[in-house]
């Protein structure tokens, strides 16, 4: 019968076989997928290009400055958000869209939410996302879904999107202050031999109209050649870029 077939190939794997030890297989749980349900986006909840839910912002005090930098091909400037697929420089200024109201960016709407109400941010920037919008998000819109009575967008938390890697990055930190040497009278004043590498550096150089400004800075006392690297930037957002060198004897 079937029991003793089973018997019988239990015997001649014990024989001929080599019996396992017990693994353990370990499962992850998925995380639960956020309730867009009561999104006011028209191609329907969470068809966008990115979904951004209440736990990324929460706690921050300006929700324009939680959003820099997380959310892909937007940048905010001045409180106004741009989509980089735009003709401008700065790209294409976004719509806010709040539970369904359509609102212009340089309003700046999002000054006026507190970051712990915010249940979802759904962003709009290509073409599929923006047709159903026409005239009202030329330059595309988010789509802010605000939380109601209960809600706890820690239940929800935030999907990266499939394709996406997604990288902390540490940032910029604020300037350290470099110090100089200060000689009273350098022709007179008895110092101690100069060896510093780094001789001069200066973070807030403005120049005049005409792009041009002077600075002073004691030389050490190392005979060679000095490498000068500046760099700088303009209120348009043009970065320049110059090294030159020159030679003390």
């Amino acid at each position: 019968n079937y029991t003793k077939y089973l018997l019988d190939q239990k015997a001649a794997l014990t024989k001929n076989g080599i019996a396992l030890k017990q693994v353990n297989i370990k499962g992850y749980k998925r995380p639960i997928a956020p309730d867009l349900s009561r999104s006011s986006n028209l191609n329907g909840p969470g068809h966008a290009n990115q979904v951004i839910m209440g736990d990324m912002v929460e706690g921050c005090i300006n929700v324009m400055e939680c959003l820099n930098g997380k959310v892909f091909g937007v940048r905010f400037v001045k409180g106004i958000a741009y989509n980089t697929r735009g003709i401008s420089p700065l790209g294409s200024a976004m719509n806010i869209i709040i539970d369904g109201v359509i609102l212009d960016s340089s309003t700046r709407p999002l000054d006026d939410i507190n970051a712990s109400d915010i249940y979802s941010i759904e962003v709009l920037r290509s073409g599929t996302y923006l047709a159903i919008y026409g005239s009202n998000a030329p330059g595309g819109a988010l789509v802010v879904t605000t939380k109601r009575g209960g809600e706890n967008s820690n239940r929800s938390v935030s999907i990266p999107s499939q394709g996406l890697i997604t990288n902390s990055f540490n940032g910029f930190h604020k300037e350290r202050t470099f110090y100089s040497p200060r000689y009273n009278n350098p022709k007179t004043e008895i110092q101690t031999f100069e060896l510093r590498s780094t001789i001069y550096w200066n973070p807030n150089i403005i120049t005049d109209k005409q792009g041009k400004a002077s600075f002073v800075y004691y030389n050490n006392d190392n005979k060679g050649t000095y490498r000068v690297v500046v760099e700088g930037i303009d209120d348009n957002g043009n970065l320049g870029r110059q090294v030159y060198r020159y030679k003390v004897e």
